[in-house]
């Protein structure tokens, strides 16, 4: 069935090989975290920070019943990367099936995604070092020491190829996803991606599919997202804190 669901599989090399280097990079920087609570703390406070930054950022898409979902699917699943650690972690207990299974459009595709995954951890981790140094993140200094971290010209850099991968993973789930027979496919293969251990995975890719159906302008909404973080990034770099507005978000939060 999972033949049916995603046509004969072809040896892709190039793509599993990609994707085991980034689980294992991904992999790596996790535990090398777990052993300094002190950046732990910094780096998680910096990814709760970026996630306030994006809700408030693109508000009007989140109000939007048109663009609601696709904007939350891109903001927190693709480009924050929030529910691909869950994926990396299975798809390396369950490698051998999984390339067994996977085309290798959909490995190509995969090995994107989670390339994504691990540069969007290096780039947080490059930012809590800069930001831990000089006394951490929080309410009062917040912008203002973010883009401090996000000028350095590797960080800065990592960024832009990281809205680069972004682009280019909503280019491959818009035109692998939104297959008819991929989506009939999911919805009888449930149970069988549950027993085979890649729930989480499938539930990402039917949450994909499930917002690529419901929405009319999917790549507007990307390309809106693209280009307002190369705007930002302009901006930082002609001297401009753009991202002023967190420092006001978190002080009249804590006078509730």
């Amino acid at each position: 069935m999972f033949k049916t669901m995603f046509g004969k599989p072809e040896r892709n090399m190039e793509g599993q090989s990609r994707i085991e280097a980034a689980i294992d990079g991904f992999m790596t920087s996790f535990e090398q975290r777990k052993t300094d609570q002190q950046f732990l703390q910094e780096f998680l406070y910096i990814q709760n920070w970026q996630t306030q930054r994006l809700m408030i950022q693109y508000e009007h898409l989140f109000d939007n019943p048109d663009s609601a979902a696709a904007a939350k699917f891109m903001l927190h699943e693709v480009y924050s990367g929030d529910q691909l650690a869950e994926i990396s972690e299975e798809i390396k207990k369950t490698a051998r099936k999984a390339w067994k299974l996977a085309p290798a459009a959909l490995m190509d595709a995969a090995a994107n995604a989670m390339e994504a995954n691990l540069l969007t951890v290096r780039i947080d981790e490059m930012i809590a070092c800069v930001t831990l140094a000089r006394g951490g993140m929080n309410r009062a200094n917040g912008s203002e020491l973010y883009i401090s971290a996000l000028k350095h010209a590797h960080i800065i850099s990592a960024r832009r190829q990281q809205l680069a991968q972004f682009s280019a993973i909503a280019g491959d789930i818009e035109g692998y996803l939104k297959k008819q027979s991929l989506y009939l496919g999911l919805k009888m293969t449930s149970g069988l991606a549950r027993k085979a251990g890649v729930s989480n995975l499938h539930r990402f890719l039917m949450r994909a599919c499930t917002v690529l159906r419901g929405t009319k302008h999917f790549q507007r909404i990307v390309n809106e997202i693209y280009q307002t973080e190369l705007t930002l990034l302009d901006e930082l770099e002609r001297g401009i804190n753009p991202y002023q507005f967190m420092d006001t978000h978190y002080l009249e939060r804590a006078q509730i």
